[in-house]
């Protein structure tokens, strides 16, 4: 029986929120062409191919990181006039989108999130 590994270096289970996680982190850093199977996995600790487990395809990663990014804009308080409430969307969106720049392209060019 081989010998356990003391759990300071036993690794996170990867899982698909994690590696939507890891890759607005790469987003963040070097933009959507810093983007690959291949590096999400690196950054997961495990082959590309384990990644195909969690997320059918680079297409996929990128439609979830995008629905990540839209999810973190606050949502409309409903006591919450109109005015404030587009204001309050508004300054959101504008940190959001602050803190990725990429998404703005990506939600420029991907139809189902021109809405």
């Amino acid at each position: 029986m081989a010998p356990a590994r003391p759990k300071s270096t036993l690794r996170k289970p990867v899982t698909r929120d994690r590696a939507i996680q890891v890759a607005i982190g790469l987003a963040d850093a070097g933009g959507l062409e810093s983007l690959s199977m291949r590096r999400i996995a690196q950054e997961l600790g495990v082959e590309a191919m384990s990644l195909y487990y969690h997320v059918k395809s680079k297409d996929g990663i990128i439609d979830r990181i995008a629905d990540a990014v839209i999810n973190e804009i606050a949502p409309r308080s409903p006591e919450d006039g109109w005015k404030l409430a587009l204001r309050k969307r508004a300054g959101s969106s504008r940190a959001v989108l602050a803190r990725h720049p990429w998404a703005v392209a990506l939600m420029r060019n991907t139809p189902r999130l021109q809405r």
